[in-house]
C-alpha cells in the first residue's frame, strides 16, 4: 500500500511538472507571437491574441505588445490598459515604462507621461532617450521653463553634440527671457545640423526681431529649401522684402503663400500694403477687401483700407471702411476712428460731414481738446456762426488753466469776437 502511495504521488508530481512546462513553453509562443504580428504590422492580430488567451496569466511582454499595437492603431485608451498590465507584472522594466511614457506623450497626456518616464530614468540612469522625452514633455506643456532647462542642460553635458538638447535648450532658455543666451544654443545646434528645421527658423526669427531683414531673409529661403512647400515661410521671406524696400521681390512671395493658402487674412492684408507701397491703389483695395472678407474684427485692415481709398479721393469709399472699422471697436478707439475721419472731411473741405464726425470724436471720448477746437472750425466754415461761438467758448472753458496756450486763448478770444459781429450783421435790421 506505501508503496502505490508513493508511486501516485511520483506520477502527480511529474504531470504537474509537465504541464508547468507545458504552459510556460504555450505562453513563451504567445509571447514570441505578439512580437512577430507587431514586427510585421499586424497589429489587430496582436490585440485579438491577448483578448483570445485573456483567461491564461500572460507574461508581461504580450501585454507591451498590445499597448505597442493598441498605439499604433491610435486606441490610446486600449494601450493605457495593456500598458498598465504589462508594468503590474513588471514593475521594474525601464522599457515598459519608457514606451508606456512615449504613448501618453502621443495622446497628450503630459501630467501621466512625466511620473512614467522620470521612473524609467531612476531604475536606469543611463536611460537617456527617457530623460530626453521628460524634457520633451516639459517643452510642449510651456508651464516650467525652469525644470525643461535643467533637464536639457544635463543632457547637454552628457553630449556636446547632441544637436536636439541644444536646440531645446535654447528655445527654453529664450523663453525664460534670455534670448541673447538662448540663441548661442540654437546657433550650436545650427552648426551640428545645418537641416534641422526648428534650429533655422529660430534663428530667422531671431533675426527678423531684430529688424536684421536681410539675414532673416536668407535663413527663412534656407528653411524652404528644406520644406519647398510652406506658406508661413514664403510669406515670411516676402515680408522681408518688403521690409527691405524690394517691393516687386515681396509681391511675388505674397503671392505665392497666397497660392498655398487662399484663405489668410495676413497674407492679402500684407499684399495689400505692398501694393499700396507701390501705388498699386486698384489692387491693394481689392486685396484688403479680401482681408476684411476673411477677418472681420481686425480692425487694422478697415483703417489701411480707408488710407487706401483717401489717397484715390474716394470719399464714400473711405467713409464705408472708417465705418467697418468703428463697428468692430472699444469707445476710445472709435473716437480715434472718427478722429481719422474728421480730418479727412477737413481736408476735402467737407465742412458739414467734418462737424458730424468731430462731434462723435467728442461722444466717444469728451476730453479731446484738440477735436473740440476743429469742431468749431468747422462751424466757422459752415458757416454756422453761434455754434463756432459755443464750441470755442467751451475749448476756452477747458484749456483755460493751460499757461502754455495763452497766445492762443487771446488770439481765440478775438476770434470770437469777430463772429459774434459777423453774427450780428447776418441778423435782420
Amino acid at each position: 500500500m506505501k508503496v502505490w502511495r508513493f508511486v501516485v504521488i511520483v506520477l502527480l508530481q511529474i504531470y504537474f511538472s509537465l504541464t508547468a512546462y507545458s504552459f510556460d513553453g504555450m505562453t513563451d509562443s504567445l509571447a514570441q507571437l505578439s512580437s512577430k504580428y507587431y514586427s510585421e504590422g499586424l497589429y489587430s492580430k496582436t490585440i485579438d491574441l491577448i483578448h483570445q488567451n485573456d483567461s491564461l496569466s500572460l507574461p508581461s511582454k504580450i501585454y507591451f505588445y498590445g499597448g505597442m499595437s493598441s498605439a499604433a492603431l491610435y486606441n490610446f485608451q486600449q494601450s493605457k490598459f495593456f500598458f498598465q498590465k504589462a508594468i503590474e507584472k513588471d514593475s521594474m522594466n525601464a522599457q515598459w515604462r519608457y514606451q508606456f511614457g512615449c504613448m501618453l506623450k502621443q495622446a497628450g497626456l503630459y501630467d501621466e507621461a512625466i511620473p512614467q518616464l522620470e521612473t524609467c530614468f531612476r531604475l536606469d540612469s543611463t536611460y537617456l532617450p527617457a530623460y530626453f522625452q521628460l524634457g520633451i514633455v516639459y517643452n510642449l506643456k510651456r508651464k516650467n521653463e525652469n525644470k525643461e532647462a535643467e533637464i536639457f542642460s544635463f543632457l547637454v553635458q552628457k553630449n556636446q553634440k547632441d544637436f536636439l538638447s541644444l536646440f531645446y535648450l535654447g528655445d527654453a532658455l529664450k523663453r525664460m527671457e534670455h534670448s541673447d543666451s538662448g540663441i548661442i544654443f540654437i546657433q550650436r545646434s545650427y552648426a551640428l545640423n545645418r537641416q534641422f528645421f526648428p534650429s533655422v527658423i529660430a534663428l530667422a526669427n531671431y533675426d527678423n526681431s531684430k529688424k536684421d531683414f536681410p539675414t532673416a531673409r536668407k535663413y527663412y529661403q534656407q528653411a524652404l529649401a528644406l520644406k519647398p512647400v510652406n506658406e508661413d515661410v514664403t510669406f515670411q521671406i516676402g515680408e522681408c522684402y518688403r521690409r527691405m524696400g524690394e517691393l516687386d521681390s515681396a509681391v511675388a512671395y505674397f503671392r505665392r503663400a497666397l497660392a498655398l493658402d487662399s484663405l489668410n487674412a495676413i497674407y492679402h492684408a500684407q499684399l495689400g500694403y505692398a501694393y499700396f507701397s507701390q501705388e498699386n491703389y486698384d489692387s491693394s483695395i481689392a486685396e484688403y477687401n479680401t482681408a476684411i472678407v476673411l477677418d472681420s474684427t481686425t480692425v487694422q485692415y478697415c483703417l489701411n483700407l480707408a488710407h487706401v481709398f483717401e489717397k484715390v479721393d474716394s470719399v464714400q469709399g473711405a467713409e464705408q471702411a472708417y465705418e467697418r472699422a468703428i463697428q468692430e471697436l472699444q469707445p476710445i478707439a472709435i473716437s480715434h476712428v472718427y478722429n481719422n475721419l474728421a480730418a479727412f472731411y477737413f481736408t476735402k473741405r467737407l465742412w458739414r460731414k467734418a462737424s458730424e464726425a468731430y462731434q462723435h470724436v467728442l461722444e466717444f471720448n469728451p476730453e479731446n481738446k484738440a477735436a473740440l477746437r476743429f469742431l468749431a472750425m468747422t462751424y466757422e466754415r459752415i458757416p454756422d456762426f453761434r455754434s463756432a461761438i459755443q464750441a470755442y467758448e467751451k475749448y476756452l472753458e477747458i484749456t483755460k488753466v493751460d499757461t502754455a496756450r495763452f497766445s492762443d486763448y487771446q488770439m481765440i478770444k478775438r476770434d470770437i469776437e469777430q463772429l459774434r459781429q459777423e453774427l450780428r450783421k447776418s441778423k435782420p435790421q
